[in-house]
């Protein structure tokens, strides 16, 4: 499949600002992103966060999470978290939960973040006991893990995403009840490219790997189906977040 294993990036998080002292030399990297100088974008954000830029904190985060680089994430959540930053707060409570298997962190880090006003938060744990699409079930066993079953977890994934960001599946052009529908043909396709790519399982060690590739797989026929560029992409999505 022509776009399976392209990754799609994803820009600076966007935060109300108000006298920030670190939004000049910000604009300055997100437009090096934006051009696809990711390296050189990464290395100026990285600068910013450790100059103490939460904005900038947020991204790296962000940018750890989708490498599967668990532990670094969590290490530039967690503060921010501490502060009582909502939006820290769901994105740590979520590495927890669904990445990390740290449930039980996970869920107070979302009640944490709900009871500050997170809609996304509120919206998973109101779906917390319910059966989810998440869970890659019984079969992921003795190191293996079912290609279709990892597909269709992924796909809950954007569809909680979607669900729960305010705005984020209007950047798709989609109602989120229609998710299903609209994009059952970039479902199936991903699922098909990665059936083909990986076999019908594939090690436990790849299974990072192969969300994030699956999950990139996603996004891109999605624009394809509804005719969105990256740019009109991470436009839009910037401001939901």
């Amino acid at each position: 499949m022509k776009h399976f294993g392209a990754m799609f990036v994803v820009a600076l998080l966007a935060f109300p600002v108000h006298a920030d002292p670190f939004q000049v030399e910000r604009d300055k990297a997100l437009k090096l992103g934006q051009e696809g100088k990711f390296k050189p974008y990464e290395k100026a954000i990285h600068a910013l966060a450790r100059k103490g830029d939460p904005v900038s904190q947020m991204a790296m985060a962000k940018i750890a999470r989708d490498r599967g680089n668990f532990a670094e994430a969590e290490q530039w959540l967690l503060p921010l978290a501490k502060k009582g930053d909502a939006s820290a707060q769901f994105h740590l409570g979520a590495l927890y939960a669904f990445s990390m298997s740290r449930d039980a962190e996970g869920r107070r880090w979302l009640e944490k973040s709900a009871a500050n006003g997170s809609k996304r938060a509120r919206y998973v744990l109101d779906h917390w006991d319910k059966p989810s699409s998440l869970d890659l079930g019984p079969e992921a066993v003795a190191g293996q893990i079912p290609t279709a079953r990892m597909v269709d977890a992924t796909w809950g994934q954007m569809k909680y995403s979607m669900g729960s960001i305010e705005g984020l599946a209007a950047c798709y052009r989609v109602e989120a009840k229609d998710i299903d529908k609209d994009f059952a043909a970039a479902r199936d396709g991903c699922r098909a490219g990665a059936l083909e790519e990986y076999g019908p399982s594939f090690p436990e060690a790849k299974a990072n790997e192969v969300r994030r590739v699956v999950l990139a797989c996603f996004r891109t026929e999605m624009m394809e189906i509804r005719g969105i560029t990256a740019k009109e992409l991470v436009a839009c999505t910037r401001k939901t977040r």
